[in-house]
């Protein structure tokens, strides 16, 4: 039936499609990032530290980490759609649940339900992204700007609506919304043959020597561990830093959630020219650029206070989140495709997995030493280690000699 369609209506159908997948990245990110804001309500509310709380929070990425690879396979053997239409629904069903719930033991059971369906996102739609278009870089950054916008105003609206209403609020109603996008795109995909393993537009992998692919292992496991974990130390404890490093200067949660979301804000297109410099130059001289930039702005930022830690956050984030294409690109350029969701799964598992170690031992650290300071500067470190790994890319024109060859 697909094939007897027009090229223009395939077209069309799929840049459909590509917009349901860039709403639904704003609303990943979007709910992995409402408890951190919702958190600091919460925990007036309910009497705990924000070690205490921030641990049982991490049960939604713990389960965000263990979903993301049966989602992936799911995606591969079943249907990504049919994934796609379970993620709208499953998250925000798990939102308004989280919003009943009434004590610690119900909070971690509801955010471990939400990171399970969060999971879905990036092993299956990445793969749709990188298949349905033509510009693997250049997709892959409009598509990373949604998630990054996502990123950004979690902070801001879930401090107005915690203030307007109560924390519970800042879940359900976010929730509800998720629903009704989840039908808009049931009804957009309803009767759809369009696949993203079954589309062929997107550019073929390139051949790499035996040597290379190695290395290039190597480089997506590294920057998958440890930009995940300063992305997630980062974006989870921006509200607080604030908080501790704008004492006497900001006074309640709506203003917390405003400076958050400028300085994600400020971020959050960083992932377009790191597109298209992608398709350009390659991944290795952009990757080195940008760790050694992350190395000096959180140093810098672990003995910042008062409002220039802004002009510190706002550039470092910059960086953080220019990042967050390149191993997604190279999964995209190097592994076959019937592979792909299963890559990205891996990829995911690390980079947005395996790394929320970062938040418990982020809270662990500031309850110990009342500070971000010891963790900003681990964070410089894992930089550093990775501007060493990075060296270890090879170079685009030797991918592209195998390729002619």
């Amino acid at each position: 039936m697909r094939d007897q369609l027009p090229n223009s209506e395939i077209a069309n159908h799929s840049r459909q499609i590509l917009g349901c997948l860039a709403v639904a990245h704003f609303l990943d990110h979007y709910f992995l990032l409402i408890f951190p804001t919702a958190l600091l309500a919460i925990q007036v509310e309910w009497q705990m530290s924000y070690g205490e709380l921030l641990t049982i929070g991490s049960t939604i990425f713990i389960c965000f980490a263990l979903f993301t690879l049966p989602a992936g396979w799911l995606g591969d053997r079943w249907s990504r759609l049919a994934m796609m239409r379970v993620f709208f629904i499953g998250c925000g069903v798990a939102a308004i649940v989280i919003s009943t719930v009434e004590g610690p033991v119900g909070l971690a059971i509801g955010l471990g339900i939400l990171g399970a369906f969060a999971a879905i996102y990036h092993p299956v739609a990445t793969a749709m992204v990188v298949e349905l278009s033509t510009r693997t870089g250049q997709a892959l950054a409009v598509n990373g700007v949604f998630g990054n916008m996502g990123v950004a105003f979690a902070a801001i609206v879930t401090g107005f609506l915690t203030v307007q209403w109560d924390w519970r609020a800042a879940f359900a109603i976010p929730g509800a919304i998720a629903i009704a996008l989840g039908i808009v795109f049931i009804w957009i995909t309803r009767g759809s043959t369009i696949e993203a393993g079954s589309n062929r537009r997107a550019g073929g992998t390139l051949a790499t020597s035996r040597g290379d692919q190695w290395r290039l292992f190597i480089v997506i496991g590294c920057v998958a561990l440890l930009s995940g974990f300063t992305f997630n130390g980062l974006t989870v404890g921006l509200p607080k830093l604030l908080q501790d490093r704008l004492t006497g200067e900001i006074v309640d949660l709506t203003q917390i959630g405003a400076i958050t979301t400028l300085i994600l804000a400020s971020a959050a297109f960083a992932q377009l020219p790191v597109g298209w410099l992608l398709d350009r130059i390659g991944a290795k001289p952009i990757l080195l650029t940008i760790v050694a930039i992350q190395v000096l702005l959180m140093t810098l930022l672990s003995v910042t206070y008062g409002y220039a830690i802004m002009f510190v956050a706002a550039p470092l984030m910059l960086m953080v989140f220019g990042e967050i294409p390149i191993t997604s690109w190279l999964i995209g350029r190097h592994v076959v495709q019937h592979w792909r969701a299963r890559a990205y799964s891996l990829n995911f598992l690390g980079s947005l997995g395996l790394s929320t170690a970062a938040i418990p031992l982020m809270g662990y650290l500031h309850d110990r030493t009342g500070s971000f300071t010891l963790f900003l500067q681990l964070l410089a470190g894992g930089a550093a280690v990775l501007f060493v790994v990075a060296w270890l890319l090879p170079h685009r024109h030797s991918a592209t000699r195998m390729q002619a060859a």
